[in-house]
């Protein structure tokens, strides 16, 4: 509730005894009719308390079936209900407005709440309504209900001392400067543009196997490849940087990638794509990008009823072509024949993200499940390790353990597993220099999954202290020497 300050008249006497007395009632009934906005505020626990709120608008009126709405600043717009209790852009039928928005707009014109009397008196605010943001409403609707009847509000600006709590509101036919939530003023504060729908990427982060990204020249600036297939069982770990070099991938890294790509959402509808929305837009020709690949597959999801479904899917590939900034923290992106916003979290993840920042620093890829064979070469001798998975379908089942065969001989399999799992936790020391050179290799590890796929790590002398890692045959970390556990 707005405090009232209560004034002393200037340049009048106030005599003593009843005058007094008498002048002071007045002006306490005075300060009780009126509420002096946009000024210094009484004392906390001073002036009145307004009314208690309530609803404004008979639940009896109905649906609205049409209404104008105009924000400060910006040109108004009018949607009209359809059949199907949608409503559309009344000059374009086809722009369907999205419910998420409109639903509570409408819901809230149809019963329209207040919180407070600020004053009952029409004299109070009426040729001051610059002072309370009602000459220039922030929020102007009016609307048609179902049975013809027509209203109009206008919303200005914050109660002065509310803390942004409340806001002015009018009422055509109602004299009263009314207090309304500063929710119901966001509710109502909807820009035309973000009533049209968009369409949303379907992204399937457990199909995509390629992220793609250009530069301002339009070449690609970083890439991540699966290398394999998304149903292998090592696929966490079997994605390589691709661009702007070839090295195998951090798998925290890829999974962060993923989950950023996940959240990608379209948001403020800009327009349709057409030549001059492109060129307005930076959207013109070659340019920055992200292109996510899908591979075909299966995606499961689980209804609230705890119903698993399964969703078959083709190939595909999305394409976002990223333009100008849009505001502060957005940038114009087009999607299919559309032009829309996208936020700069989103963005940034893919455009900032150095590759060399998500290349694997630790030389053993392949977990110890996905391990089916290990051939370590040195100078001297040649180990093959090779894991066979328990004989019979019902002792694997009982969760028995895989042997490990050395040279065809069985060893510990605790043992081995012990070492291996020391052997994925090396990280490399530090980053080669560009011009690095070294010398021939006198370790080498060969790693086969149990899908097939083939993973190599090279030891070559770097310095009298340090050797270059070479994976996959390609070096760009190296790790002091010795710095590899034996296995037994």
């Amino acid at each position: 509730m707005q405090k009232v300050e209560r004034r002393t008249p200037r340049g009048r006497r106030i005599g003593r005894g009843k005058a007094l007395a008498g002048m002071l009632a007045a002006l306490v009934l005075l300060a009780l009719g009126l509420i002096w906005l946009r000024q210094e505020q009484a004392p906390a626990g001073e002036g009145p308390k307004g009314a208690a709120g309530g609803e404004l608008i008979p639940a009896a009126a109905g649906p609205v079936t049409e209404l104008t709405l105009k924000l400060r600043g910006e040109e108004a717009w009018r949607a009209v209900r359809r059949e199907d209790g949608g409503y559309s852009l009344a000059e374009d039928g086809s722009w369907t407005m999205d419910p998420l928005l409109t639903d509570p707009l409408v819901e809230s014109l149809q019963a329209l709440e207040y919180e407070e009397v600020l004053t009952e008196e029409a004299a109070a605010y009426e040729d001051r309504l610059a002072d309370f943001g009602l000459a220039d409403p922030e929020v102007e609707v009016a609307w048609r209900t179902e049975d013809g009847t027509e209203r109009r509000v206008r919303i200005g600006d914050a109660v002065t001392g509310s803390e942004g709590r409340l806001h002015y509101m009018l009422l055509d036919g109602d004299a009263r400067l009314l207090g309304v939530s500063v929710g119901l003023v966001q509710t109502l504060r909807v820009e035309k543009a973000l009533l049209h729908p968009v369409e949303q990427p379907e992204i399937r982060t457990a199909l995509l196997d390629r992220i793609t990204v250009t530069g301002t020249d339009g070449r690609i600036a970083a890439e991540w490849t699966l290398a394999g297939a998304v149903t292998d069982a090592d696929a966490g770990t079997a994605w390589r940087v691709t661009a702007p070099f070839v090295y195998a991938a951090d798998e925290d890294a890829i999974r962060g990638l993923k989950e950023n790509a996940g959240k990608l959402v379209l948001g403020m509808y800009l327009g349709e794509a057409t030549e001059d929305r492109l060129a307005d837009y930076s959207l013109a020709g070659e340019g920055e990008s992200l292109t996510l690949h899908f591979a075909a597959g299966s995606t499961g999801t689980v209804s609230e009823q705890g119903v698993y479904d399964v969703q078959d899917w083709e190939e595909e590939t999305l394409f976002f072509r990223i333009g100008a900034p849009v505001g502060e923290v957005t940038r114009a992106v087009r999607f299919g024949k559309e032009i829309a916003t996208m936020s700069l979290t989103s963005l940034n993840a893919f455009l900032t993200t150095d590759p060399m920042d998500t290349a694997a620093r630790y030389p053993v890829l392949t977990p110890l499940d996905s391990l089916e064979s290990l051939t370590v070469e040195t100078e001297t001798e040649t180990v093959t390790y090779v894991l066979e998975e328990p004989e019979g379908t019902d002792e694997k089942a009982d969760g028995a353990q895989r042997r490990c065969l050395k040279n065809g001989t069985e060893i510990s399999m605790d043992a081995f597993a012990a070492a291996y799992q020391r052997m994925l936790t090396v990280n490399c020391t530090g980053r080669l220099p560009e011009d690095a050179a070294w010398g021939p290799a006198h370790q080498k590890y060969a790693f086969r999954t149990v899908n097939g796929g083939m993973h190599t790590v090279e030891l070559c002398t770097f310095d009298s202290m340090h050797d270059a890692v070479v994976v996959d045959g390609a070096a760009l970390f190296y790790l002091i020497r010795g710095g590899m556990p034996e296995l037994p």
